[in-house]
């Protein structure tokens, strides 16, 4: 957890189920959510349906090929 806060990138990890499991202070401040808020959470619970449909998609997008994908927040 402290290494991934000290870094400026928006950092978050997610379960297979799609939920948020950890994030870094650069998301707690964009999100303007604390940690606590987040994790256990899935996108449907944090974002509108159609910001939500984009994160999924792209994390489909990084599950299929292996790669980082970069969202545009």
């Amino acid at each position: 957890q402290e290494f991934i806060d000290c870094l400026d990138d928006h950092i978050w990890i997610k379960t297979t189920d799609g939920l948020y499991a950890m994030t870094n202070r650069s998301v707690e401040q964009a999100w303007k959510k604390s940690n606590d808020d987040i994790v256990g959470k899935n996108d449907f619970d944090l974002f509108s349906a159609e910001r939500a449909e984009k994160f999924i998609d792209a994390d489909r997008l990084v599950v299929a090929t292996g790669t980082q994908n970069i969202v545009e927040e």
